[in-house]
């Protein structure tokens, strides 16, 4: 049997309230084991999140479970470090991520947020140069 899932559309801004990560990751846990249809479900899946901090994750539904399990979510910037953690459970139709959350993110703390600035700058230098190399 193949496991059904449904896309999650990430938007990191919508999740950190405004702040774009650019090729971070978005990686999904489930809280515990979980059985669909006899098929044990994988535990992780992970996506690389484009410029503009957004991708389509496809998840399985926890709807479809038989052990109430959940995802746990985290965000982690380009360079690894983790800016977000929160709890979803996806339904069983196409989501965006920041609609089934439930528990609401922490504040970046000011590190965090000027590393994130640091980063977003670096990157739209870069974008910038390459811009002119092509002749833009």
């Amino acid at each position: 049997m193949i496991l059904q899932t449904v896309n999650v559309s990430i938007a990191a801004s919508q999740v950190l309230g405004g702040a774009p990560v650019p090729r971070g990751t978005a990686v999904f846990t489930l809280t515990r084991a979980d059985i669909d249809g006899g098929v044990v479900v994988p535990q992780q899946a992970r996506v690389t999140l484009d410029q503009n901090g957004e991708a389509v994750a496809q998840l399985w539904p926890n709807a479809r479970g038989t052990q109430g399990s959940q995802y746990r979510v985290e965000l982690y910037a380009y360079g690894g470090e983790l800016l977000f953690t929160g709890i979803a459970t996806v339904p069983n139709q196409a989501v965006a991520l920041h609609d089934v959350l439930t528990l609401t993110p922490a504040t970046l703390d000011s590190a965090a947020a000027s590393a994130l600035a640091a980063q977003n700058a670096a990157l739209a230098a870069r974008t910038a140069a390459n811009l002119i190399l092509v002749g833009l």
